[in-house]
């Protein structure tokens, strides 16, 4: 071969170069498209079961309740609860992950239930299931979506010593719209939710449909605000054994509007606004109550201007529209805290709030300022306190009282409950239940407590109220007249503390009210409170393990209504149990003591608390005792509650326990109670 023809070869090899890498690379691109393709074929299927779970359940549940009383008949009650369940879930998709998503879990429950008391027996035998389903739609798309249901059947303990069985449905759709389909992230979703509750003392019915949206926008880079809608409306029916059966109806409509901002150029402001409206009304079959409208706007604005200084400011207005009982009320709060050194703490503000209604009129502003110093000593740490707060208020009284409804109180076993406003109207309390499909009755249900301006509910137990139950409370409190006056209100203490094993502290409180003009109805309340106080919690010097305590207290309060002293008395021990695995037993007695100088509702608590703990490799143990007798009260009343708790894990096993016996006395009324569960459950997968 010439030397022309190698030259014109080897010219068109280079030419050709840039052609084979372009082939090159295109065939690498598609090698890799294919790849990823049958990757992405690999979750491709008609249908395909990801994972696969199961347990297999037993619980035995025993209850018993003795009634009786000293000159009558005795009451009793057992029942039995035998339930075993058996669980299977399944984690499955169909086509692809991405396009609908299936979790199915459920199973068979066989449940044993049988009753029994001095006026009839009872027994039943429940087959039934337990189902829970959610199918996803589009999980990774900004468009997406699930529906719902679940069935279930639980044994709930509604009190100590009752049970009830239950059988709830709860189903409904969510849709949820994200970026970059829209600018703001929307949350849809409609449901509807059915309980049947059936106990020994009460039978429940309760529907509950509701349909929510909610949006949430950033508001540049400053925070962001939330709009939240709901529209419930709820069905209660309550067939009380003995009583005709009383029906409830809540339509509910809520708008709320939340924003968060945090302003200024290093962000050293913090703005909350809050903005809820609710609509409400409820028809009832012992009587309708009034519509209620709410609205309340709340903002509220922080300042860090340094390390030492910092300022605040709120504003507050609160309108509740219910026939003709319109209140309104607008407040608003500012003032500044100062840290000079690091044993000043200073603050100062002023404060002001317009309450108006058809019935009254009371407005009030005024100053208001405060000082703590901290020092420490060669032992110790002293700190003293001062506030300071004076009020000019006015009233003006257009009607004979102000009503109160639905406030929330809880009424337990041995202690009193105060209601939130004072001087209440007698005979104006109505008490039912949260979904007043029940009235409960005064001397039989509960009692009342007047002590000074405060009125109090007590619960009975021979009564139709649980231990613990929450009720709602009606009532009418009194206005007060016309009035000016100026209010004058001083705290001050000093505590001193020696690290976490001592503190002695005192704190005292001064009112001093005066009226300018008019003539209130009621005496105004003027009091002095002197209140000591000493905590002690030390390990044993030859036992470091070991650590004795005691909590004490000693209260008087001089008031032109109500004057009382209370003294307070709390000792106990605790130490490791040697014979026991990392166990430890606290025992504790306690004793208070109110005595009011001019009511009748002294008490004389005296109480023995006893707690055991004990935490093995795969077991864990508890007892729980105490025992408290008032024997200061007109009527008096003991209680006593025992209970072992024991619960433990090995491998796939888990067993739970327990056992709870109550007693409670009331005047000639006692009862005893009994509850006993015995819980094993069983993985597979």
């Amino acid at each position: 071969m010439s030397m022309g023809a190698r030259r014109r070869r080897e010219s068109t090899r280079l030419r050709a170069a840039p052609g084979r890498v372009l082939r090159a690379l295109l065939v690498s691109a598609l090698a890799w498209s294919l790849g990823t393709a049958v990757r992405a074929a690999d979750d491709i299927a008609w249908f395909r079961i990801r994972d696969v779970d199961g347990q297999l359940l037993s619980r035995q549940i025993y209850d018993q309740i003795d009634s009786r009383r000293q000159r009558g008949d005795i009451t009793n009650q057992s029942q039995w609860n035998r339930r075993n369940e058996l669980q299977l879930g399944v984690d499955s998709y169909v086509y692809h992950p991405n396009l609908l998503t299936l979790d199915v879990a459920g199973g068979p429950i066989f449940e044993q239930a049988t009753f029994s008391s001095d006026r009839f027996d009872q027994s039943q035998d429940l087959v039934d299931y337990n189902l829970s389903v959610r199918a996803g739609i589009l999980n990774a798309k900004p468009y997406r979506g699930s529906l719902f249901y679940d069935k279930s059947h639980p044994t709930l303990l509604v009190s100590a010593g009752e049970t009830a069985t239950t059988d709830n449905q709860y189903y409904g759709a969510e849709f949820n719209l994200l970026a970059p389909v829209t600018p703001v992230p929307l949350h849809v979703d409609a449901s509807r939710r059915d309980n049947d509750l059936v106990s020994a003392t009460r039978r429940a019915h309760d529907r509950t449909d509701r349909v929510r949206a909610r949006a949430t926008a950033s508001v540049r880079d400053y925070g962001n605000s939330t709009l939240d809608v709901n529209l419930t409306r709820q069905d209660a029916t309550n067939t009380n054994p003995g009583l005709a059966a009383q029906t409830a109806r809540l339509d509910a409509q809520t708008v709320n509007l939340h924003t968060h901002l945090n302003l200024g150029e290093a962000r050293q402001y913090d703005l909350t606004n809050y903005i809820d409206f609710r609509h409400e009304t409820q028809q009832l079959s012992f009587g309708n109550v009034p519509n209620r409208d709410d609205l309340r706007i709340a903002l509220d604005l922080r300042g860090q201007h340094s390390e030492n200084l910092r300022s605040f400011a709120s504003y507050h207005h609160d309108s509740s529209w219910r026939r003709d009982l319109d209140q309104h009320r607008d407040g608003g709060t500012a003032g500044l805290n100062l840290e000079p050194d690091q044993h000043w703490q200073l603050s100062a503000g002023g404060h002001g709030e317009t309450a108006r209604s058809a019935r009254f009129t009371n407005e009030f502003g005024g100053i208001d300022a405060g000082a703590r110093y901290r020092h420490d000593l060669p032992l110790g740490v002293a700190t003293l306190n001062y506030g300071l707060r004076f009020d000019v208020r006015s009233q003006r009284q257009r009607g004979a009282a102000l009503d109160v409804f639905g406030e929330q109180v809880v009424l337990d076993a041995f202690n009193e409950r105060a209601l939130n406003e004072l001087r209440v109207v007698g005979g104006s309390l109505l008490v039912s239940d949260l979904n007043r499909t029940r009235e409960f009755v005064e001397g039989i249900d509960y009692e009342l407590v007047v002590v000074g301006l405060e009125t109090r509910l007590r619960r009975l137990a021979a009564g139709a109220i649980l231990d613990g139950e929450t009720v709602l409370v009606d009532y009418s409190i009194e206005l007060g007249g016309d009035y000016n006056s100026l209010e004058q209100f001083h705290s001050y203490g000093a505590t001193w503390q020696l690290g976490s094993n001592l503190q002695v502290q005192y704190q005292g409180n001064l009112s001093d009210i005066s009226v300018t003009s008019g003539q209130p109805t009621f005496v105004l309340n003027e009091a002095q409170n002197d209140r000591f106080s000493l905590h002690a919690d030390y390990p044993l010097p030859f036992r470091r393990e070991v650590s004795v305590g005691a909590d004490l207290e000693y209260e008087i309060r001089d008031a032109t209504v109500e004057s009382y002293t209370r003294n307070q008395v709390e000792l106990f021990a605790r130490a490791p149990l040697p014979w026991l695995a990392r166990a430890s037993l606290r025992i504790g007695v306690r004793r208070t003591g109110i005595e009011h100088d001019f009511d009748a509702g002294d008490t004389d608590l005296r109480a023995l608390d006893l707690n055991l703990f004990s935490q093995h490799r795969y077991v864990r143990i508890s007892l729980d005792a105490s025992y408290e007798e008032d024997v200061g009260s007109i009527v008096p009343r003991e209680r006593l509650a025992v209970g072992l708790h024991a619960s433990g894990r090995y491998r796939r096993v888990e067993i739970r326990g327990e056992i709870v016996h109550s007693r409670e006395r009331q005047g000639a009324f006692e009862r005893d109670r009994t509850h006993a569960l015995l819980e094993l459950r069983r993985s597979f997968f």
